[in-house]
Formats: structure tokens, C-alpha cells, sequence
């Protein structure tokens, strides 16, 4: 387990299984401080991300948090809405 971040209104870990630093079949743990109204919106968005195949699958959502598969990749840019494979 590693933690990715701690802000003021969470944690975020990713649980890697059978050691695959890779992320192949990683799990993302966040939990939450609080019950915000941002969690709601995020666990709607991640489920609709899941039906539609944009997204990896919400496995678990709880009070203080939820559970996802982990998705490998980077933060998009501006510079990336440019690229035609991308913004399309």
C-alpha cells in the first residue's frame, strides 16, 4: 500500500496486489475527513464512467469514502487538447 496523497479533506492510497508496481491490478482507497456533498457528485461520475466504459469499476463506496480500480496514466495538459487523436 502506498500512500499518493493527503490533502485537507482526504487521503488517497493505492493498494498494489501481488506486488505489481506496475499498477495492472492496483485498487485507489480514498477516504474522506468528512461526508461532503463532492463525494456524491465523484462516486456518480464514477459509476457512470464504469456503465459507459471511460472509466475503471467503483468496487466499494462507503460513509467516509470508496474504492476503484486504478487507472494508469498522466494529468492531461493544455497542449493535449490540441492533439486531434485526443480531442476527439
Amino acid at each position: 500500500m502506498q500512500k499518493l496523497s493527503e490533502g485537507c479533506k482526504n487521503i488517497l492510497y493505492c493498494c498494489y496486489l501481488d506486488e505489481d508496481k506496475e499498477g495492472q491490478d492496483a485498487l485507489l482507497v480514498r477516504i474522506q475527513y468528512d461526508e461532503t456533498k463532492e463525494k456524491s457528485s465523484e462516486e456518480l461520475a464514477l459509476r457512470l464512467a464504469d456503465i459507459t466504459g471511460c472509466g475503471k469499476q467503483l468496487l466499494a463506496s462507503f460513509n467516509n469514502g470508496l474504492v476503484v480500480g486504478y487507472a494508469r496514466g498522466r494529468m492531461i495538459t493544455w497542449n493535449d487538447l490540441w492533439d486531434p487523436h485526443i480531442a476527439k
